[in-house]
């Protein structure tokens, strides 16, 4: 495909004239992608499909615009920034998942946030999941953090959680937040889950992790706390333990 267009470019070859037409049809939709990928208007799908055939695509889009107003390196640096985006979006989306398990034993209003995390992330558009603008003005030195705007409102639960994901894989940790069921039955808001149940939850796990790793606790504590399950499991309760360290 790209000798052909290539050939029809440089004109060096005269073409039958429905090759011409596949040949303007399929530049026509190349520069239509190219477009949408600048713009932001790109879906998801469309994106991961044109980052797996990176260099035909960057060499297509070079070729057509041999003025050197859209150059390869520009493109493929750009996708390389739409990625990043999609893959920010993707890491904050599995946080929030988590995130909204751990409130499925409370009760909190967590229904904006299972729309958000309801949808189709192959079928969004990168304007609806990020700043799209800003890749386009982002300098070829400078480190680009994609803006997810979904996640906005939930900027204290990303840093929290975010910053402390390991205590999810915890299986103290989280049969700490289990007993903290009984003690709570009133609604949350989001915010109220962090005060009055992560904080607390994180403070006990980080209190029992200390009297573990020096020795100073009881017996009787430490066969409270570590389950039953990890009985002659020792490779289940070493990564249990590594996770305080």
């Amino acid at each position: 495909m790209k000798q052909f267009v290539k050939l029809q470019y440089q004109k060096t070859l005269i073409l039958h004239k429905d090759c011409v037409d596949k040949i303007q049809q399929v530049c026509a939709t190349i520069e239509s992608i190219r477009y949408s990928i600048h713009a932001g208007s790109v879906d998801v799908r469309m994106l991961m499909f044109i980052q797996e055939h990176l260099d035909p695509f960057c060499d297509l889009v070079a070729l057509m615009h041999k003025d050197g107003t859209i150059q390869r390196q520009v493109t493929s640096r750009l996708i390389h920034l739409r990625m990043k985006e999609v893959e920010s979006y993707n890491k904050l989306s599995k946080i929030m998942r988590r995130f909204l398990t751990l409130c499925q034993q409370f009760q909190v209003d967590t229904l904006d946030l299972k729309d958000i995390l309801a949808k189709d992330t192959d079928k969004l558009q990168l304007l609806s999941i990020c700043d799209a603008k800003a890749a386009q003005t982002v300098d070829a030195s400078a480190i680009y953090e994609p803006c997810i705007v979904p996640f906005k409102s939930y900027q204290r639960v990303i840093e929290v959680v975010g910053r402390n994901e390991q205590f999810l894989d915890s299986i103290v940790f989280m049969q700490m937040w289990a007993e903290c069921q009984q003690y709570h039955k009133r609604p949350f808001t989001i915010d109220e889950i962090l005060n009055d149940v992560w904080f607390p939850t994180e403070f006990r796990w980080r209190l029992f992790g200390e009297k573990l790793r020096y020795g100073n606790i009881l017996v009787d504590d430490v066969d409270r706390q570590l389950p039953s399950s990890f009985e002659e499991q020792d490779e289940k309760l070493e990564r249990e333990i590594t996770v305080f360290v």
